[in-house]
């Protein structure tokens, strides 16, 4: 996504100078190859954190649903 942003503005502002590009220079391979390798790394905290509240929903569902039921039975 970064390669192709790059090549946008580059075209459009500079003129398709290829010396003005940071991500895409051939000098810079390793820049480009840590930060790939960042973006497979990196995790996204609010999937956590929507997994561990959707199980605590289901557990208070559950709960609710058990009550409800022991009730039914000590009723009749």
């Amino acid at each position: 996504m970064m390669t192709k942003y790059e090549d946008c503005a580059i075209a459009y502002y500079g003129a398709d100078d290829y010396n003005m590009r940071v991500y895409t220079h051939p000098n810079n391979e390793l820049l480009k190859a840590k930060t790939d390798q960042t973006e497979k790394e990196a995790k996204n905290p609010m999937r956590d954190a929507y997994i561990w509240l959707k199980g605590e929903h289901s557990d208070l569902v559950n709960m609710l649903e058990c009550l409800k039921g022991r009730e039914m039975v000590m009723d009749h």
